[in-house]
């Protein structure tokens, strides 16, 4: 056999073995094509959400410390040993009300002397009185020399300043026996540790006790600087406007009753930390707040009140950009949108969307822009 008629037959024999191998490729590929065009045309399942309006409240929290409004470290003004103490540690006592009495026997002394000393000078004050009146009806008469008037009115002089002086040693002495009896300056819980009975005292020491107001009572927290706008709208709103602004959250989580108020702030913002000490004012009848506890502080946010919002698993990022993909004749369409603050399993939406609009809830991974979209029933 020619070696041309070999090879011819041989290539025949090959194309034939080849030729199902093809047939099957040509249809895979066809069906391939067809189910591309057949995914590409089909309407993928979502939920959607509608964009709503709510009136939202929610705060923003900063640590913060009660302290007290006034408080009052109380020490003798006078020497002796105290005899007396009328109060308990840690009592609850009253502005005016008693709480030491100093050894008074010596204080009392020198008031009795203080009060003798008025009564000869009121004495020596009247004789003189009388000397002048004797002493000008015979200068009149010219029966003596108007020297020996003017010498009686001198002395009547002197003895008025000594009258005078003798008062002022009365008031003195009356002073220090007060000091003798120690009073509370102000109402307030006093602390541990106070002087006890048989304590030696003198003027500024020791330190008898400490006074601590507790109702109501102050708490300070830091507010950073870029909120000091914020703030200083709350300063000059009506009291009644700011009903529950300010709260507070105990240690063990529990909200404390009545809302607070702006009661002073510091007038310089501290370097370090870039924040403005504030401090607020409660009410504290049931006495729940301690001095230095421990407590949070809930501001409410700037972004409450109307606002537009969407589930924040209707919300998608990319490279930095937040996007939902809108509703609209069973279409999706990707829409940039400008976000505020996440509250609970809500987002706030400052632009980008109108109340009423529907957007992708559910489903959202398989969305592209301007993809055919077939609405599934809400979970209920």
């Amino acid at each position: 056999m020619p070696l041309e008629r070999f090879n011819l037959i041989c290539m025949k024999t090959y194309f034939l073995a080849l030729l199902p191998l093809m047939l099957a490729c040509g249809d895979s590929q066809s069906e391939s094509a067809a189910d591309g065009g057949g995914t590409q045309n089909q309407a993928i399942p979502v939920r959607i959400a509608e964009v709503a309006e709510q009136n939202l409240v929610f705060y923003e929290t900063y640590p913060g410390t009660v302290t007290p409004l006034e408080r009052v470290e109380v020490r003798p003004q006078v020497s002796g040993y105290i005899t007396e103490r009328h109060f308990e540690d840690g009592e609850l006592v009253r502005k005016g009300q008693r709480l030491y009495t100093i050894d008074v026997r010596r204080y009392e002394a020198d008031v009795a002397q203080a009060e003798a000393g008025i009564e000869s000078a009121r004495a020596n004050v009247a004789l003189a009185e009388k000397n002048v009146a004797r002493y000008r009806r015979l200068a009149e008469a010219e029966a003596i020399a108007t020297q020996t008037l003017d010498q009686a009115e001198a002395e009547l002089e002197s003895r008025q300043q000594e009258l005078n002086q003798s008062e002022a040693a009365l008031n003195s002495a009356q002073t220090q026996l007060d000091y003798a009896y120690i009073r509370a300056p102000l109402t307030g819980r006093t602390g541990l540790g106070s002087a006890k009975v048989g304590t030696q005292v003198s003027p500024g020491s020791p330190v008898l006790t400490v006074i601590t107001q507790d109702e109501p009572v102050g708490v300070d927290f830091a507010l950073p600087q870029q909120d000091i706008p914020r703030l200083t709208r709350f300063e000059n709103m009506d009291p009644e406007e700011l009903d529950s602004t300010f709260r507070l959250r105990l240690p063990d989580g529990s909200l404390f009753g009545p809302p607070g108020r702006i009661y002073a702030t510091e007038q310089t913002v501290d370097p370090r930390t870039g924040s403005l000490t504030v401090r607020l004012v409660f009410n504290n009848d049931a006495n729940l707040l301690r001095n230095g506890m421990t407590v949070s502080v809930e501001m409410i946010n700037r972004q409450a009140g109307p606002q537009l919002v969407i589930p924040t698993q209707a919300l998608a990022e990319q490279m930095g950009e937040f996007y939902v993909y809108r509703v609209r004749d069973s279409m999706a369409y990707r829409q940039n949108v400008t976000t505020g603050e996440q509250v609970r399993d809500l987002q706030i939406i400052l632009d980008g969307l109108e109340a009423g609009d529907s957007v992708v809830a559910q489903g959202l991974k398989a969305v592209r822009d301007s993809s055919r979209v077939r609405l599934q029933p809400s979970n209920n």
